[in-house]
């Protein structure tokens, strides 16, 4: 990438804290890598070895484009850490956790505290205060301060309150490089958004020797800079704009229009194998998780391969469920521990705050239909008579139809995957069970449930990726279905609807080559009204 004036400028800066703005695929994060590396080499030849810590809220939207700039970081990447806040904060809490009498921290999934209730245990939005805690005793303080001399935080107008109280302690003596876009600020109407907005940008300015920089709105990701003329457009609802048109007349953008909602999948199928034959790959955007999982269901019934973004508590609960499973066959764990793991995944793949009825009754806190009853007795007794790890594998990864489950099935397909790569081909391949049972496993599932609840890790992207509305930024790929239901709710705002165009301006600009406008139902919502009309 040639570093254009403004690019140039970001890398040579020596402000201590830098506010770096642009817009979606104007190179923020690529131009960030190249300060971190100037960062280490000046401290090289100074005969200092230094760290960067980089922080983000999804790890795969900032791994997505930290790996194309690997050539940028080459013999220094061993030095950047990488991770997001909720990663960061757990990792704090497991070492110094016993500081605040935390001796064995365990991190429950929100599907767990649905279905059993409070119990002992952390849960995801007692991670950041946590941490803050822990930055407040003086020697912890003292060696973190010590750790990192520069910081970059991605999507920082999106830190909350509790985000920026940790970013202003970690960084008391370190750089501070904010990446950020008020364009693309769509969570700040979000429960616990408490500063997220145009506020943190200002506040961020204020520090002292803050330096802006804006970086000109040319994106790299459809260097035609069609699509991006007309996300703009949109987003300031000029649908009627000539930059609109000619995204439409170039086939940039297409419209379809279809009135019948139960026609959903059939359309969205139609359309992946189109953009597949192309050889693109594919995200589908849908509106939240309960109308994500209902597609998700949809395209495994119609056999389109695909990877749900943004359910990592299904995963997980998916991965426990399956080696509860795997310890059944062992004798290593009892038929009430199999019936919780289940129950969990039940609840995990379902949205809402209460836990569904199916949940409650496969852990047994409510009575049972017998067909139910007969299916589970039948799952217990045949993974109790199995006579290999294989075997019994076999029945873990294909107990999601077994059971007659019905929401989830993508989340089961690839907690199997990660199963399968964690046991291994040797472990799969013995006959017999394994003398030690997979009790030596249990360490790496663990980890791999933290890494998962805490976006740790960021899993490969496949060719066709669902997820939801809110979970594409950092997201790239190379043609984008934008599912629009006249069932969706985009609250009640009026024109000129700036925080609603916000969000379409994300979505409009994850793609590469082509967005297609996908509207379902006879009625459609005041925010998209005016785009879907140009159909």
């Amino acid at each position: 990438m040639k570093l254009t004036k403004e690019q140039k400028n970001v890398v040579t800066s020596t402000a201590p804290t830098l506010i770096v703005l642009g817009g979606a695929g104007t190179g923020k994060t690529t131009t960030a890598a190249r300060v971190a590396r100037k960062t280490l080499q000046d401290a090289e030849q100074q005969r200092r070895r230094e760290r960067v810590l980089f922080l983000s809220f999804s790890r795969a939207a900032t791994t997505q484009v930290l790996s194309r700039s690997a050539d940028i970081l080459a013999g220094y990447a061993s030095r950047i850490d990488v991770t997001t806040f909720h990663a960061f904060a757990w990792r704090l809490i497991e070492r110094w956790g016993h500081v605040l009498g935390i001796d064995e921290p365990v991190l429950l999934s929100p599907a767990e505290r649905k279905v059993f209730g409070a119990s002992e245990g952390l849960v995801y939005d007692d991670l950041i205060p946590l941490a803050q805690r822990l930055l407040d005793v003086p020697a912890i303080h003292r060696h973190l301060q010590r750790r990192w001399s520069l910081i970059v935080i991605d999507e920082f107008q999106d830190t909350n309150d509790h985000h920026w109280a940790l970013i202003e302690t970690l960084a008391e003596h370190a750089r501070l490089v904010l990446l950020g876009d008020l364009n693309q600020c769509i969570y700040r109407n979000l429960p616990n958004s408490s500063g997220v907005g145009p506020r943190r940008v200002a506040t961020a300015m204020a520090r002292i020797g803050a330096t802006t920089i804006e970086l000109p709105d040319v994106s790299h990701r459809d260097p035609t800079h069609i699509i991006p003329a007309a996300a703009n457009a949109i987003r300031d609802r000029k649908f009627k704009s000539d930059a609109v048109r000619t995204a439409i007349d170039a086939g940039m953008i297409e419209i379809i229009r279809e009135p019948q909602l139960d026609r959903q999948a059939t359309v969205v199928v139609e359309q992946i194998a189109q953009l597949r034959e192309l050889g693109h790959s594919v995200g589908v955007f849908s509106h939240h998780v309960d109308s994500t999982a209902q597609l998700s269901d949809e395209l495994n019934e119609a056999g389109v391969a695909h990877e749900v973004v943004g359910l990592p508590d299904a995963v997980a609960a998916a991965l426990r469920a399956q080696y509860a499973m795997l310890a059944f066959c062992c004798r290593e764990a009892e038929v009430s521990d199999l019936l919780r793991a289940l129950a969990i995944f039940v609840a995990s793949a379902e949205r809402g705050n209460e836990a569904p009825e199916l949940a409650r009754m496969v852990a047994g806190l409510r009575p049972r239909p017998a067909s139910l009853t007969e299916r589970l007795d039948s799952l217990g007794v045949e993974l109790g008579s199995v006579g290999s790890l294989r075997e019994g594998f076999r029945i873990a990864s294909a107990a999601y139809d077994f059971i007659g489950l019905k929401r989830g099935a993508s989340a089961w397909q690839t907690a199997a995957r990660l199963m399968s790569s964690l046991l291994g081909p040797r472990a799969l391949s013995v006959q017999g069970l394994p003398v030690a049972g997979v009790r030596p496993l249990r360490s790496a599932i663990d980890q791999e449930h933290l890494s998962l609840l805490t976006y740790d890790r960021a899993q490969p992207a496949a060719e066709v990726e669902l997820m939801g509305l809110y979970q594409t930024k950092g997201r790239e790929v190379d043609a984008a279905i934008v599912l629009l239901r006249s069932t969706d709710w985009y609250g009640r705002e009026r024109e000129p609807m700036s925080d609603g165009s916000k969000l379409l301006y994300v979505l409009m600009t994850r793609a590469r080559k082509k967005t297609v406008v996908l509207s379902l139902g006879d009625v459609t919502q005041p925010l998209v009204l005016p785009l879907v009309s140009l159909s």
